[in-house]
């Protein structure tokens, strides 16, 4: 077992080194690995249709991610990791088994291609049979889960490297899908125009998943830690109408349609891991409240917002992930915290036959016809670009993570080198640290502006390479 005082340097140089959960929540690793637990998951499930980075990073860089996953057991004191990985990648399943025979606390779960694999309370019931409670954590169970691409990181932080680049897959309406390397800071803009540009009359993007991802229509918005994907989409695509609707059209759609035939709460994944999660009773109780705003009740903390019961169960296109998440805003202005509970003893009987096949699922959302033409039916094998994407500009946000934004160490008119820091989450002497993530310039430039992002333009030499 690693000694304290290692451990603790460890952690500092994680911290240093800006690593940040790589799967869309940006959770600081130094604080997330300084926990005592018996397993450690990496995450590789990658759930969404189209997305394909983290399997691409598996493959390009397998060492380092075992790497990672060993030193994150070593940080919490873990005597297993646990790989989950779709059992649809054969060749890297395969791959990643004969490599764990070097890895003896290691092992591989093959998972099947269901949405929301990636789910960290089911990923876990998966693979330990050990429920989250509700409103606790996965350490409350004894386990840590980190996404994959986060390990590579960790393994490259412990070597001093910061994290300034990732994968990106790049899909929908654009001449050329691919998964592609960029700088942290790289304008969307620049890395739809590497993808040949989009295809579709009036493009809206999807940052990060067809499910989960947010509406975005600046192609000035930069690529951040925890991007790992673009989803170019027409404007009268049912996704993006879905997420431009208010939340008081959604809440009025709800009142006048929602007709409690309970599908939304049958297919609920938090529902049928044993949370006690019903997104039709909100709605029953959004109907009854009328004119009184939401319901106050703290089931919505449950929801995931994975997206199912409005994008896949819902005949009358009710989003009820919308109206729980209007509802935990109003929650947690209030100063209302989520309930806990002891954790369910198992998932419901009922869960092995409701869990939504990705295909199915693609189809459903209308994103089938975007999958790689050389693999119809998979989502995410699109051809990968390890080769950085040269830029002459670079625009890396001071809050790329979860916690405070980091402060600007750096001043307009300042050299930076690659890889130096341009944010840090010091405190005042003799302060803690608040929470958060040091950040990064990726190439070498001058920093010609410091808001709430640094701007820096790239030396030339570099833009051109």
């Amino acid at each position: 077992m690693m000694d304290e005082a290692a451990r603790k340097d460890a952690l500092a140089r994680i911290a240093r080194a800006g690593v940040v959960g790589a799967g869309g929540a940006g959770f600081p690793c130094h604080v997330k690995l300084d926990a005592r637990v018996d397993t450690v998951m990496a995450n590789g499930a990658e759930c969404e249709p189209l997305l394909g980075c983290d399997v691409a990073a598996m493959e390009a860089w397998l060492p380092d991610f075992l790497s990672g996953l060993e030193a994150a057991c070593d940080l919490t004191g873990a005597g297993r990791g646990i790989i989950g990985i779709k059992e649809k990648h054969h060749e890297l399943c395969d791959t990643i088994e004969a490599a764990l025979a070097s890895h003896p606390r290691l092992s591989l779960l093959r998972m099947g291609n269901y949405y929301p694999a990636g789910d960290e309370v089911i990923l876990i019931e998966v693979g330990t049979g050990r429920v989250v409670p509700e409103g606790g954590l996965p350490k409350d169970v004894g386990v840590v889960v980190q996404n994959v691409y986060t390990l590579i990181n960790l393994a490259r932080a412990l070597r001093g490297e910061a994290v300034t680049r990732r994968l990106v897959t790049v899909a929908g309406e654009v001449r050329m899908p691919q998964t592609r390397m960029v700088s942290v800071g790289t304008r969307i803009g620049d890395l739809l125009e590497a993808a040949g540009g989009t295809t579709c009359e009036d493009p809206v993007l999807l940052l990060g998943g067809p499910m989960m991802g947010k509406v975005c229509e600046d192609l000035d918005t930069p690529v951040t830690k925890t991007l790992g994907g673009v989803i170019v989409l027409n404007r009268d695509h049912r996704l993006i109408a879905a997420r431009l609707a208010s939340v008081s059209r959604q809440a009025a759609r709800a009142r006048s349609a929602c007709c409690q035939c309970n599908y939304c709460t049958d297919l609920c994944p938090r529902f049928l891991v044993g949370h006690d999660m019903k997104p039709h009773v909100m709605m029953r109780e959004l109907t009854t409240a009328r004119d009184k705003g939401f319901p106050p009740s703290t089931m919505a903390y449950l929801c995931t917002e994975c997206g199912l019961c409005g994008l896949y169960s819902c005949a009358q296109g009710i989003m009820p992930n919308a109206v729980n998440t209007e509802a935990k805003r109003i929650l947690r202005e209030a100063g209302v915290r989520p309930d806990r509970h002891a954790a369910p003893a198992a998932a419901r009987e009922t869960q092995a036959g409701r869990k939504v096949p990705t295909g199915r699922l693609a189809g459903r959302i209308d994103v089938a016809r975007y999958m790689a033409p050389h693999n119809p039916g998979e989502e995410g094998h699109f051809p990968v670009e390890l080769e950085l994407l040269k830029v002459r500009r670079l625009a890396i946000p001071l809050r790329q993570h979860a916690g405070a934004p980091a402060t600007a160490c750096v001043a307009v008119g300042d050299r930076v080198a690659a890889g130096q820091a341009v944010g840090t989450m010091k405190g005042a002497a003799g302060a803690p640290a608040p929470l958060g993530a040091d950040v990064h310039c990726d190439l070498p430039g001058r920093v010609v502006a410091v808001g709430d992002s640094i701007i820096v333009d790239v030396d030339s030499t570099e833009a051109a390479r």
